[in-house]
């Protein structure tokens, strides 16, 4: 197998393709990772793809029309040289590179991890004329895909796995937080996408709350002035990327999504793995996929409504087991096993067809 994503970065669709990769060796696969660019890649990368052996290629950035040349030459090199049955590429700008670099009778699978839903029309009816078989990892691009011209079946993504976690006492130790206060965890890239800005205006709300901002982007600088301003810089606290995140996440009493759109998130996978509850906004990629009780789901954009819901989880304890019980139920259908298997019966179709 071939694993493809365009760009490496500190994204969870680098993450989620090195979870996928070990669930497929585990279940007796040889996979290489192909991805373009030159760019660090989160430490749950690396530790996944090197407990499992798996060989990482880096290639040219697909960038310019230069770097595309480049890429899918690199790619149908690789394709040919290892003896590639399948090439699983993620993201859908990949769907016509990837069906150009397969050799003949290599199948082509192409996975949609969400995306700005005002270009999603324009991008289907590119790439639908290439022969990809196309996925998603989320139910909730299902209908909005197949609008679009588009069929899809849906591929979940594999729920990392962590070895213990940060310690309470670590956390507050780290980060300076009040060990008397709640934490809250806003594990995001700092893009408008993740809207990280209807989480912090929530914070402010609050009296009694702290928030651990997991990740970075580029809108950092202007958060950071904007918790400044709103007199809650002694209660927020940026970390950037950390390699550890996932037990940080662990930690804490509650993990907080604000995002105007998702694929399906990771950290969310990780919170409820971990018996940590979620709060989060009800868009596509999120209300539609914890639709059973995972998490306390508001409108997009409603600080105020997500401040009541945070409020609501940290002081009701019955509501908190109920939201952690079904969010394990959840999570058991991202096991590495039972995910591994929806992609090989995927694959397999793809190679016989």
């Amino acid at each position: 197998m071939l694993l493809v994503f365009a760009e490496a970065g500190m994204g969870g669709l680098q993450a989620s393709v090195a979870h996928l990769a070990r669930a497929l060796v585990a279940a007796g696969c040889t996979v290489t990772v192909a991805c373009g660019g030159t760019s660090p890649l989160p430490g749950a990368f690396h530790s996944s793809t090197a407990r499992a052996e798996v060989e990482v290629v880096r290639l040219p950035s697909p960038r310019s029309m230069r770097g595309w040349l480049a890429f899918v030459v690199g790619l149908r090199s690789l394709a040919r040289g290892r003896g590639v049955e399948v090439i699983h590429a993620h993201g859908l700008r990949l769907a016509w590179p990837a069906a150009i670099a397969a050799c003949r009778r290599v199948g082509v699978a192409v996975t949609i991890h969400g995306m700005d839903p005002d270009r999603l029309a324009r991008s289907a009816a590119l790439a639908r004329r290439s022969r990809a078989a196309f996925s998603t990892d989320g139910v909730g691009w299902v209908r909005p895909l197949g609008a679009a011209g588009m069929a899809t079946t849906v591929l979940p993504n594999v729920v990392p796995s962590f070895e213990g976690q940060v310690s309470r006492t670590e956390l507050c130790d780290r980060f300076g937080l009040n060990p008397g206060l709640p934490i809250c965890i806003l594990p995001v890239r700092l893009s408008p996408q993740k809207d990280p800005v209807t989480a912090l205006r929530a914070i402010a709300h609050l009296d009694d709350v702290q928030m651990v901002v997991l990740g970075d982007g580029p809108l950092r600088v202007d958060l950071e002035a904007m918790v400044h301003d709103r007199g809650i810089g002694d209660r927020v606290v940026f970390s950037g990327w950390i390699d550890d995140g996932d037990r940080c996440i662990a930690a804490a009493d509650l993990v907080v999504v604000s995002s105007r759109w998702e694929g399906q998130a990771l950290a969310m996978l990780v919170a409820m793995a971990a018996g940590v509850p979620i709060c989060a906004t009800d868009v596509i990629g999120i209300g539609d996929w914890l639709c059973h009780g995972e998490a306390v789901l508001v409108p997009q954009g409603d600080a105020r409504a997500l401040a009541d819901a945070i409020a609501l989880v940290l002081g009701d304890a019955e509501v908190r087991d109920q939201l952690v019980d079904a969010g394990r139920r959840r999570v058991r259908e991202h096991l590495e096993s039972e995910v591994a298997s929806v992609h090989l019966d995927h694959y397999r179709r793809l190679v016989v067809r």
